[in-house]
């Protein structure tokens, strides 16, 4: 964020040389502006060029408007989902088709509960600047703690490893044992900055990508990092985020359905999900799951 304050201080900072620089680039910015030369790098076009992924919405279903998503996967036709905030953070679970069968349990009020996977039947929690991970059985009872370093936001897994997001372009590549981080892969692409990654969805050597105070959802080689493309969610979003105090409202949630051979999606404090399909190129597995893990 721009702060004044910070600029005026490093400005203050400087010697008379790296102020006369300054004063110098202003005068030729001025004589670009004046002559019409323009002073955008010609590769920021590259910026428009990311490729759309068309999508079609196959099925609407309701979803608990009160649930802050974090964390939002399907296992064995139940839905399940880590909701967020100090003092409110919990997980859920209920019936992909109709949404049946909600059951909830509360998580200690000094957690804030991010992304949620299952690996090896277990389910793997993480919080959001406790810098700690939880596992517990399909019944949710508490197995083991981990440590790790940073901030947690989005979490799913490959064949062999969890892959946690933590704000950044970075995806770190996790030892499910220990949580240590095995390979650490930068998002790149299109000359973007790809930050402030949330959460996650991995299937088919591709990671499906939230982009927090976004409606974008980003298509991501699990090999090189380079983005494939990405989804536009802004009409689907458009509904929840009319209004004052709608900014959090955003994306956030995507669950492969086996079942469907397609994608749930969801967002914060949204009052449905949306069961969306997209081209079989990004659902084929085009790219071998192995490759991830080397």
């Amino acid at each position: 964020m721009f702060s004044p304050l910070r600029f005026s201080q490093s400005f203050s900072h400087r010697t008379p040389l790296q102020s006369l620089k300054t004063v110098v680039f202003g005068l030729m910015l001025c004589f670009w502006v004046s002559t019409g030369v323009s002073a955008k790098p010609e590769n920021d076009v590259l910026k428009n060029n990311v490729p759309k992924i068309d999508y079609s919405v196959i099925q609407e279903r309701n979803h608990n408007p009160k649930l802050f998503t974090q964390g939002f996967l399907i296992v064995k036709d139940w839905i399940y989902e880590s909701s967020g905030r100090y003092g409110q953070s919990l997980l859920a679970r209920y019936k992909e088709e109709n949404g049946e069968g909600f059951y909830s349990q509360k998580l200690p009020d000094d957690i804030f509960a991010e992304g949620l996977t299952f690996w090896n039947n277990s389910f793997y929690l993480i919080t959001w600047r406790n810098q700690t991970a939880y596992r517990y059985d399909e019944y949710w009872s508490q197995k083991q703690t981990f440590h790790y370093q940073g901030e947690g936001w989005g979490l799913t897994h490959t064949a062999t490893q969890l892959i946690m997001s933590n704000g950044s372009d970075q995806l770190q590549f996790i030892n499910p044992d220990d949580f240590s981080v095995e390979k650490i892969l930068t998002v790149t692409g299109y000359n973007r900055t790809w930050d402030l990654l949330n959460e996650l969805e991995y299937h088919n050597g591709i990671v499906w990508a939230n982009r927090w105070l976004s409606d974008e959802l980003i298509a991501i080689d699990a090999t090189t990092g380079n983005v494939l493309g990405t989804i536009d969610l802004t009409e689907l979003a458009k509904p929840y985020r009319k209004g004052i105090f709608t900014s959090d409202k955003v994306a956030n949630g995507i669950a492969w359905s086996e079942q469907h051979q397609a994608f749930w999606i969801t967002g914060k404090y949204w009052p449905k999900r949306y069961l969306i399909k997209i081209p079989e190129q990004y659902i084929a597995a085009q790219i071998a799951e192995e490759s991830s893990n080397e």
